[in-house]
């Protein structure tokens, strides 16, 4: 049954519309679903998915010119797209639109950001031909593109300069680098050490660690945020994958380690193979920093394999050497392939986007008044969130959501035509590199309404379509370690949020800090002040008192 409200804004819209040159387009909601007519711009098919709160965002888009000022849709648009068939018929008709690679080079220098040039690709087609070597890299702009490009796995590989690069430091069998077949068996191998159920083992963890560094912290003490989250991401990796406690010159090189890959991968990616084989200090630097991050997994392997450590919780590296499916399991390669990507994925996509969630918290007094009201019904006197605690956090979960659309930590990845393919109703010749960005998609104004600002009430809702919402790709490659992931930038937002306010350093702490050019996007150094918000001390007998803070 439709109900009175939303029966008026979908008859109002019809009504506003007109009755003219109409096409027939599903509006549907959570209690209705209806269809009304538009004078469409164009003579494409649009399909339309979204609720009646953007009954006005829609309106707008059917009427060309109508002023957004006054929209109180929601602030992202669950559609606006073309249909598969509206796309390929268009495709057909024109041929690729071609970018030199100089000119997207030149506006990445003047807005002093890479990022600005990525996202004025989508001006130029639905489908863009970069020239970027020989071949040139085809970009998908839009999500059905990228929803046809991810799900295609049989036609469009993993390969391309990005995967190179992945190759040459987490090997041939991990699940981020494995051809087709080979990565179907792996995921049945590994997806045991990353199902729900281990979750509870996983948080406490992490539950751990937060406390751990929190006692390290002092009132009004200065942190660099970058590296604190650094060292808390892969001291809950290292809990979590050795049998040892890691020292804290452990931690930092493998911090350093993973800071060297990811920073000097961008510019292998495009540099000619020859110079990236030659024995500069610069490619001695990362072929010694690959060395020892995989010499450190497998050594961890061996340790467990020798010891013969059982399938404990919250222990990858036991889980991994147990699993067993229909008779097949891995292999010491892969299981050292398998810890080498765990390790460099899961410090670095997570710590960057648990930085860059802290940061913008700090400077959004309106979000961080909300996370504080939820934070302080839920953690009493400041204490650690634990996995029981999660359900009780949804506008947490927003604000690390909303991190994750902002600041995507993987913004750019490639696949590769295995054979002549049609994407978009264009033919990819067999050998072709395409591209896709989260981050482009994440930041287009028809999808998400003021993308540039950081709104987690744009979750309200919970989860956007996984058409526009990608920061853990999509397909049958789809971050096998979602969950984990979450619930480690939730636990962690969280308890940061119930204990502490963080505050830029003033003159020190850029006002609108850039990511830094890498394989992911890291943020820069993050200068902040901690001030403790329970207002807590500890008393001479080493006991906790409370301030009047």
């Amino acid at each position: 049954m439709m109900s009175d409200r939303s029966r008026r804004v979908a008859d109002g819209l019809t009504a506003g519309v007109g009755n003219d040159s109409r096409t027939m387009i599903p509006l549907r909601s959570k209690g209705f679903q209806t269809q009304f007519s538009v004078r469409v711009p164009s003579a494409s098919t649009h399909k339309l998915c979204v609720d009646a709160r953007a009954a006005r965002t829609l309106y707008q888009w059917a009427t060309p010119g109508t002023s957004d000022a006054t929209s109180t849709g929601p602030q992202y648009i669950w559609g606006a797209m073309r249909s598969k068939q509206a796309v390929s018929d268009a495709g057909s008709q024109a041929g690729i639109p071609t970018v030199g690679w100089l000119r997207l080079l030149g506006r990445a220098i003047r807005a002093r950001s890479h990022l600005e040039a990525l996202t004025s690709i989508p001006a130029h087609g639905d489908l863009v031909r970069v020239g970027l070597g020989n071949a040139g890299t085809y970009v998908a702009c839009t999500p059905e593109l990228v929803r046809e490009l991810l799900c295609n796995d049989a036609d469009f590989g993993k390969g391309g300069s990005f995967t190179e690069r992945a190759e040459e430091v987490v090997g041939k069998n991990s699940l981020t680098t494995a051809d087709r077949e080979n990565h179907r068996r792996q995921r049945r191998l590994v997806q045991p050490a990353f199902h729900k159920q281990r979750l509870p083992g996983y948080t406490a963890l992490m539950s751990d660690e937060i406390a751990a560094l929190f006692e390290r912290f002092q009132e009004r003490a200065e942190i660099d945020l970058t590296v604190e989250t650094n060292t808390l991401v892969a001291k809950i990796l290292a809990a979590s994958m050795f049998q040892h406690e890691a020292s804290g010159d452990e931690i930092g090189r493998v911090i350093e380690d993973i800071d060297t890959l990811v920073s000097i991968a961008p510019a292998r990616m495009v540099s000619p193979a020859m110079l990236n084989r030659l024995p500069t200090p610069y490619n001695r630097r990362y072929w010694e920093a690959r060395g020892r991050l995989r010499s450190l997994m497998a050594a961890a392997a061996e340790a467990a394999d020798r010891d013969e450590i059982s399938d404990v919780v919250g222990n990858l590296v036991a889980i991994l050497l147990s699993t067993r499916v229909d008779g097949m399991s891995l292999d010491h390669t892969e299981i050292v392939d398998q810890l080498t990507l765990m390790q460099i994925a899961g410090v670095d996509t997570t710590a960057s986007t648990l930085a860059w969630a802290l940061y913008l918290v700090s400077t959004h007094p309106q979000v961080e008044q909300r996370l504080h009201a939820e934070v302080d019904s839920v953690l009493t006197d400041g204490r650690v969130a634990t996995f029981a605690d999660m359900p009780l956090l949804p506008y947490t979960w927003k604000v690390f959501a909303e991190t994750l659309r902002m600041r995507p930590a993987v913004w750019f990845a490639t696949r590769t035509a295995v054979t002549d393919a049609r994407l978009g109703g264009h033919i990819i010749p067999a050998g072709s590199e395409v591209a896709f960005s989260p981050y482009m998609l994440h930041h287009r104004p028809d999808l998400w309404q003021r993308p540039w600002r950081f709104e987690p009430d744009r979750f309200d809702f919970g989860k956007p379509p996984t058409d526009i919402w990608i920061p853990f790709g999509g397909g049958a490659r789809r971050c096998i370690g979602e969950h984990f992931a979450m619930a480690e930038g939730v636990l962690a937002v969280a308890s940061f949020a119930a204990r502490w306010r963080l505050r830029p350093v003033a003159g020190v702490t850029s006002r609108d800090p850039k990511p830094r050019l890498a394989a992911s996007l890291r943020p820069p150094r993050l200068p902040m002040t901690l001030c403790e918000r329970t207002g807590r001390f500890r008393t001479p007998d080493g006991s906790v008192a409370r301030g009047t803070a």
